[in-house]
C-alpha cells in the first residue's frame, strides 16, 4: 500500500509534464520594438600598447618622489600629522585616487556650467587624467571621466593605462590600490610625460556631439507573452441568477 505522501508525490510527478505542456501552449510569440541608441556608448581614446608602456614608465618616474614621503610617514607613524615632514612639491601637482580626481574635474566643469566665483577655483587645473581601466571593477566607477574631461573648461587628456598598471602606480607612490592619477598644469617634472600624451593620445569625442545622422535604428526582438483568455460578458439572465443566489432580490 502506498502512503498518502507517496501518492501526492506520484501525482505531482505525473502532473508536472502536463502542467509544463499547458504553460507552453498558453504562450504566444510577440515582436517587441527596441530603439538602438548609439549615443550611450562612449569610446575612450585608444592608446597603442607600446605607447601605453612608455606613458606608464614616465608617469611612475614623475610620482616617485611621493613614495619617499609616504615611506617616511610610515616609519615615523606620522600619517595623521604630515605637517611634521616636508611635503614634496609633486603632491601639489597631482591628484591620487578616484575621489580626489573626480572632485578636481567637477570643480573645472562647474565653472563652465554655473560660472562660480574665481576665488573658489583651484590655482592649477588638471590637464591629464590616467586611469587603469582593466584593473578597476566595476566599470561604473570610472565611466564618468570621459564626460567630465570633455566638459571641462580647459582641455583634459584622458589616458587609459595598460593592464596591471595599478600595481606599478601603487608601488611608485607607496599607497595601495591607486589606479587613477590626475596631473595639473605647470608641472615642470611632467613636461615630457605631457608631450608624449599630447602626441600619442587623441581627444575625447562624445557621440551626441555629431548629430549629422539622426536616423532611428529600431530593432525587433522575438519573445513570448502569456496568452490570456478573454472572459465572456455576463448575460442578463445569468446576472439575474447571480442576484437571486445572493438573496438580493
Amino acid at each position: 500500500m502506498m502512503s498518502s505522501n507517496q501518492k501526492l508525490q506520484s501525482r505531482s510527478a505525473n502532473s508536472t509534464p502536463r502542467r509544463d505542456a499547458l504553460v507552453k501552449t498558453k504562450r504566444r510569440t510577440v515582436y517587441r520594438p527596441v530603439l538602438d541608441n548609439s549615443y550611450t556608448r562612449i569610446i575612450w581614446p585608444t592608446v597603442n600598447p607600446e605607447d601605453g608602456t612608455v606613458i606608464l614608465d614616465l608617469l611612475c618616474d614623475v610620482l616617485q618622489p611621493i613614495k619617499v614621503f609616504t615611506s617616511e610617514c610610515a616609519k615615523k607613524n606620522l600619517q595623521t600629522n604630515e605637517s611634521a615632514l616636508v611635503r614634496p612639491p609633486t603632491l601639489s601637482y597631482v591628484t591620487l585616487g578616484l575621489n580626489a580626481t573626480t572632485r578636481a574635474l567637477e570643480s573645472q566643469t562647474r565653472t563652465t556650467l554655473s560660472k562660480r566665483r574665481k576665488s573658489s577655483l583651484p590655482s592649477r587645473r588638471l590637464v591629464a587624467v590616467f586611469v587603469a581601466r582593466t584593473d578597476i571593477l566595476p566599470a561604473i566607477l570610472y565611466s564618468h571621466f570621459p564626460i567630465l574631461c570633455q566638459q571641462s573648461n580647459t582641455p583634459v587628456k584622458l589616458v587609459q593605462l595598460p593592464k596591471h598598471s595599478m600595481d606599478r602606480i601603487s608601488d611608485a607612490v607607496g599607497i595601495s590600490d591607486v589606479g587613477i592619477v590626475g596631473i595639473r598644469e605647470e608641472f615642470f617634472n611632467a613636461l615630457t610625460l605631457l608631450d608624449v600624451v599630447n602626441g600619442k593620445v587623441g581627444d575625447i569625442t562624445l557621440p551626441w556631439e555629431k548629430l549629422d545622422d539622426c536616423s532611428l535604428n529600431v530593432k525587433q526582438i522575438i519573445t513570448t507573452a502569456p496568452l490570456v483568455e478573454k472572459k465572456k460578458p455576463i448575460g442578463q439572465g445569468e446576472y439575474k441568477k447571480m442576484i437571486k443566489n445572493l438573496n438580493l432580490v
